[in-house]
């Protein structure tokens, strides 16, 4: 009752402790309580739902979710879900993005849907996935599109059936039944997109189609369906739509079914799937080609739309997704951005065997071990057609995807990462644009193998993947960067080791300036080795800049280095003055200004150093002594 209390008192300045907050909430709910206390437990969670921003707590439950260090019991899972659902009948659909923690978040629900001791947790898990498809259809999509085919098969399954049903229900929806809170801050409804005899009303979902509007819709809506609906059918449907949405006497539509609905899904996560990876932020178009959706690239300077869409719009998959703009750690306040919290792609206790069904039904045990000796033995070919490329990687990925359901040996594992280790050496444009981002979650999972042999292996075949495609990397260097350091953490010298290569070969692949703009935050806020690992890839990183962009990064670059001369373990603090001293040779005495914080000891070793590496190279005619300063 207190906290309560407190809550609503200071609530404008929790906000940095909302984390800690919520999470130790829900966490309460999966405790054995008293109905008296689990109540209050309930109270103290509406309360926080009702007074903090909605997004924030969205962003911080999908962060929980993807967490390694967090392994909620099944009670928690419920009491997340559930929270998610009661967050996203309220949220503004722009408040849903198709990020990369959510789309984690997303997969980590997937799978939750099919928990084998929990009919509570599957069925939370499912209504919370039906919510964020009505919350904002369009990104959902988007959003379901980027994950691998076995994740798209089971949810569109779900979607697909809670369609059917909707439909079937319609003869027995209420006209008064309100099924959504309304958005805390609703959008206009005035605009031609939601106007009831608008052809624009090809959209996906009944109940999010009325928030659209000229101002807030990312994405035009699509075409209009071919066959209009039978009068009793469409005055039945209009019932559905107010049962759906708190505002239905707004809303009324004539031209929409649940076949179409889950047709037109179908045909928009087809074209997501076959839109092509461009490293250039190329503009994609929407065009309405005989009844179906297609993504077609043009170029920048001439955007347009045919058909009925009449404004132009980026739907490239990640630019809204870019890890390069990284915070300044001088931007970042609040304990959640000081204690590190790397991102989570796996979860071992978790079933996907009704997820992955179609991958279930495989060969016998012996004919199992025999295909394995095969493919390590006697490796395929890379095959010469595109078709059969495709359907070779594809065939590899299903396979690794499989990892989770327990059903797979480690040999069979290290079986396909070693046919993924000889793709990884092809220059197949059409195999890298179509399954180059479901290979590298796939392979992200993998570090959270059981057998430390597969997650060295993972490592090999991802960093070859870096050297061969480093470009394909740009809008997923902060997730890669994260999961490669978290790597050194591991107890077996064999993972470590690939770690070590991975992380060399990122730190000269990726782009040195987002490269030392991701580790930044990393060195200040880890502890060892992941910070040691941290400072080598900046070493490398700077060996590689220009003086200008360094001088403007020294001022989040160097309270890092600092503070790793002063670390306990001595191999930080050599890994910090090799850095300084790489940093020296790019700039010179304009380092010496942010050294003024080092005693006379520590400069003198520094200058040691420095004069050293100046004898080293030959291009050095004279040194400069800054210990003096």
């Amino acid at each position: 009752e207190t906290l309560v209390d407190f809550i609503i008192l200071h609530r404008d300045d929790l906000q940095d402790w909302l984390f800690v907050l919520l999470t130790q909430l829900l966490k309460k709910m999966g405790a054995d309580l008293l109905g008296s206390v689990q109540a209050k437990v309930q109270k103290a969670l509406d309360v926080t739902r009702d007074s903090f921003p909605y997004e924030l707590q969205f962003n911080i439950l999908m962060r929980f979710i993807v967490d390694q260090t967090q392994t909620p019991n099944l009670k928690v899972k419920v009491a997340i879900l559930r929270y998610i659902e009661a967050l996203a009948r309220q949220m503004d659909p722009s408040d849903f993005v198709n990020s990369s923690e959510i789309r984690l978040a997303v997969s980590r629900i997937i799978t939750w849907t099919t928990e084998p001791k929990s009919s509570d947790v599957r069925k939370a898990a499912q209504v919370v996935l039906i919510a964020l498809f009505e919350l904002n259809t369009p990104e959902f999509t988007m959003l379901l599109g980027a994950l691998p085919k076995t994740f798209q098969d089971g949810t569109t399954r779900l979607l697909h059936n809670h369609l059917r049903n909707a439909s079937a229900a319609i003869s027995t929806a209420s006209p008064g039944t309100s099924g959504r809170t309304a958005p805390r801050h609703p959008v206009s409804r005035s605009s031609p997109l939601t106007s009831p005899t608008s052809p624009a009303h090809g959209g996906l979902s009944p109940s999010r189609l009325w928030t659209w509007s000229a101002e807030h819709s990312k994405y035009p809506p699509l075409p209009p369906f071919s066959s209009p609906l039978p009068p009793p059918l469409a005055a039945s449907l209009k019932a559905s739509r107010r049962a759906y949405s708190p505002s239905g006497s707004e809303f009324d539509s004539e031209n929409v079914n649940s076949e179409e609905i889950f047709g037109s899904l179908c045909g928009v996560t087809e074209g997501i799937q076959n839109l092509s990876f461009r490293g250039h932020g190329d503009q994609m178009e929407l065009l309405k080609r005989d009844g179906s959706v297609s993504m077609v690239p043009v170029s920048e300077s001439s955007p347009r739309f045919c058909g009925d869409v009449t404004e132009s719009c980026r739907t490239a998959l990640d630019n809204k997704t870019s890890l390069l703009n990284t915070p300044s750690p001088r931007s970042f306040s609040g304990q959640r951005f000081r204690d590190y919290n790397p991102y989570n792609y796996t979860d071992g206790s978790t079933d996907r065997t009704a997820l992955f069904e179609d991958a279930a039904e495989q060969l016998g045990d012996g004919r199992r071990q025999e295909c394995v000796e095969n493919k390590i033995q006697n490796p395929k070919s890379f095959p010469a057609g595109q078709a059969e490329q495709l359907e070779l990687v594809g065939d590899l990925l299903k396979e690794l995807s499989r990892v989770q359901t327990g059903d797979r040996s480690p040999e069979e594992r290290r079986g396909t990462l070693l046919e993924l280790l000889k793709v990884a050496r092809e220059d197949s444009l059409v195999v890298w644009e179509e399954h180059f981002k479901t290979m590298l979650l796939l392979l992200l999972e993998t570090l959270g193998d059981q057998d430390h042999s597969i997650r060295a292996l993972a490592l090999r075949v991802l960093k070859e993947i870096l050297r061969n495609q480093p470009g394909r990397f740009k809008n997923y260097a902060e997730l890669t960067i994260m999961k490669t350091l978290e790597a050194h953490k591991d107890s077996h010298k064999e993972v470590v080791r690939a770690a070590e290569e991975t992380a060399s070969m990122l730190a000269s692949s990726t782009h040195p300036e987002q490269c030392i703009k991701v580790l930044c935050p990393i060195v200040q806020t880890t502890d060892y080795p992941i910070n040691l690992a941290a400072i080598k890839m900046q070493t490398r990183a700077i060996e590689r800049i220009t003086k200008e962009p360094l001088h403007q990064l020294l001022p989040d670059v160097i309270p890092g280095l600092l503070q790793g001369y002063d670390n306990t373990e001595s191999s930080v603090r050599k890994a910090s003055v090799f850095c300084l001293v790489s940093i020296y040779s790019v700039i010179g005495e304009e380092l010496k200004p942010y050294l003024s914080q080092l005693t006379g000891s520590k400069m003198k070793l520094l200058n040691l150093y420095i004069k050293r590496a100046q004898t080293s190279t030959s291009n050095s005619s004279s040194s400069s002594d800054i210990s003096s300063y």
